[in-house]
Order: C-alpha cells, then structure tokens, then sequence
C-alpha cells in the first residue's frame, strides 16, 4: 500500500481557501485598478485556472508549482508555492503583474517591497470566487470577457430544485491501510464545498463542524452518509480506493474523483456540483 501522506498535504495545500482557514494570513484585497497584464505571473491553480477561462492564457509567463491544467501550463517557469514562492525567480522574470491568492499575506507583502504589482483574490468562497471573474478581467481590461464567465458561471451552479435531500460528505483527504480508511478530513460548515452540496441539493453530512473536520473510522461508520465523494489527490488508482473504503465499512455510495478540478476554487469547479447531482439523481 502507498504512503498517502504526501497526497494529503498536496491537497490542503493546493485547495487554497484551506491555508485561510489554517494560517490567517490574509492581505487585504487590491482595489480595483487596471493593469498592464502583458506579462502575467499566476501563483496558485484557481488563479491559473480562472485566468486561463479568461482568455489570458497567451499573457501568462510562469506559474506556481501546483498548476497543472491546461497542459500549456506544465511547460512554463514554475516560481514554487504561494505560501513558499521563489521570490528571486519571480523578479528575474519581471512580470508586469502577479495574481494571487489573497491568504498569501507574506508573500504578497514580500513581492510588493520589490515593486511588484500586485493583484489578490478571494478564492475561500463561492462569491469570492465569482467575484474574481470580473475582478481579473476588469484589471487587464477585458471586462466584457469576466461578465460573461460570471454568468455562464452562475447559470451553471443554479440550486437544484429536488425534494430528496441525502446526505453527502466530501473527503479531502484520507490515509489508506491494509484495513480500510483512517485520519479522513471532510467538509464541514466552509463557504464552498458545503455550498456545492446545498446547491446540488444534497445535505452535508458534517454540517455543523468546523470548515475541515477529521473524523475518524469510527465516526464514519456511525455517520454512513448517503453519498461519500473522495476528492483526495492520488497515486492510486480509483479501484484500490474504492476498495479501501468497502474495507473500511462503509456502505454509502462511493464516488473517487482523482481530479484537481475537484478541489480547485475555480471555473472548472461546476463538475463537481455536476457530479453531486448526478449522484443524487441516481
């Protein structure tokens, strides 16, 4: 069996909003300005991926080391973490714009010392989320183009209208043994996942815990939700998981879903509400 505890700090880290919850360290929004966007740097992969369904893909000189999505990404500059960013690499390259996750309060203050502009977002919560399609767009002057993503957006994550209410708990994280599932994180009362499953018009079946709550075997078993979404990152393949899971007594329905779309705060995020309202369908 596969260590897993790489993979679990991979997705905290990757899931942005998690670091605001954890570190508090929060830089106060940019206001609205307009930049030169010619040559932009992204620091974390909602950015990327937000920027990207922007059309500003072709402006993008480097990117932080978790972004992976479009395969364009994988061959640019990679300057490290939002939280870890190499800050020297970052200079030399001189973009005349780096966006970033607003929880990056350090590192936003350590680029803006060197000049820098800087442009941060709101990515913990769905409207921030929303809120960055227009923010980005308007600042590189092409306000039209975030409007548009806004409300192609909003039509897609409109609330589902189902009476049937199951139960649903998303895992961001778990440790795989040779006797099923331990150390589980799962979506508590956060302002965007517990959202998903409200819109997809299930009932979250941590709801009432904090935003990102370990829940052991134990609990699990007590809890068995209806549907069980794993959305952790993996080496693994989605059979071993599975099987890990019934090993470890679960009889929910189980969805493994080994995709960074999943856990990135994003315009690519309607395929999981897509996903949780199929599951509730059948």
């Amino acid at each position: 069996m596969k260590k897993q505890l790489p993979a679990i700090i991979l997705t905290l880290i990757i899931i942005g909003f998690i670091s605001i919850a954890l570190l508090q360290d929060e830089a106060p929004l940019t206001p609205k300005l307009h930049y030169n966007c010619s040559k932009i740097i992204t620091m974390s992969p909602s950015v990327t991926d937000t920027v990207w369904a922007l059309t500003l893909g072709k402006k993008v000189i480097a990117t932080d080391k978790f972004s992976s999505w479009p395969d364009a990404v994988k061959k640019l500059p990679k300057v490290g973490g939002f939280l870890d960013p190499n800050i020297e690499q970052i200079a030399t390259l001189e973009p005349t714009i780096v966006i970033i996750p607003q929880s990056a309060g350090k590192t936003i203050s350590s680029l803006e010392k060197l000049g820098i502009r800087i442009l941060n977002v709101d990515h913990s919560t769905l409207k921030g989320v929303e809120k960055s399609f227009t923010t980005i767009a308007s600042a590189c002057g092409i306000p039209q183009q975030g409007e548009t993503l806004l409300q192609t957006f909003k039509s897609k994550l409109a609330p589902s209208q189902s009476e049937h209410k199951p139960t649903i708990l998303i895992v961001v994280s778990r440790e795989m043994t040779d006797k099923g599932m331990k150390n589980i994180i799962g979506v508590g009362d956060d302002k965007l996942m517990a959202e998903l499953i409200t819109r997809a018009g299930g009932t979250n079946a941590l709801k009432g815990l904090r935003p990102y709550s370990m829940i052991q075997r134990e609990k699990l078993l007590t809890l068995q939700p209806d549907i069980l979404v794993d959305v952790s990152l993996s080496s693994d393949s989605n059979e071993t998981v599975l099987e890990a899971w019934k090993n470890s007594g679960i009889k929910s329905k189980i969805e493994v879903v080994n995709q960074q779309w999943a856990v990135v705060p994003g315009p690519r995020m309607v395929k999981l509400l897509e996903l949780l309202k199929k599951n509730i369908k059948n």
